[in-house]
C-alpha cells in the first residue's frame, strides 16, 4: 500500500497529519513485521529517522496504530519534509487475504 501524505504547507513547513490503520495478520514469530518509511519526492529517505515499525510504535487500545507526521507532541511521530511519500510494508503475512483486506 502506497500512502500519500497530503499535508498542507504553512510558511513553507508541512502541517501535522496522521494515518490510522490496523496491521495485516502477520507471522511475527517467523520474523514478520510492518513498517512505514517516508521518502522525498526524489526517492531518498526523508529524514535520518524516516521510519517507524511494529517494534517501535505504540499500539492504540483497539489494536490499530496511529502514525503522526510532523506532530512532535504526539507518540508515533515521523518528522518529514513536504511533499513526501510513505510506503507501508507488511512482511510474512499469515495468508494472502490478510494483506488485501
Amino acid at each position: 500500500m502506497d500512502l500519500v501524505n497530503n499535508s498542507k504547507l504553512e510558511n513553507g513547513r508541512s502541517l501535522p497529519s496522521q494515518i490510522t490503520f490496523k496491521p495485516a495478520d502477520l507471522t511475527y514469530e517467523k520474523g514478520g513485521f510492518w513498517s512505514i518509511t517516508t521518502y522525498t519526492t526524489e526517492g531518498w529517505l526523508a529524514e535520518d529517522q524516516a521510519s517507524i515499525s511494529n517494534s517501535t510504535a505504540v499500539q492504540n487500545e483497539d489494536g490499530t496504530y496511529t502514525i503522526h507526521f510532523n506532530h512532535p507532541n504526539e507518540i508515533n511521530t515521523i518528522n518529514t519534509p513536504s511533499p513526501i511519500s510513505a510506503l507501508l510494508r507488511n512482511y510474512v503475512p499469515k495468508n494472502k487475504s490478510s494483506i488485501i483486506d
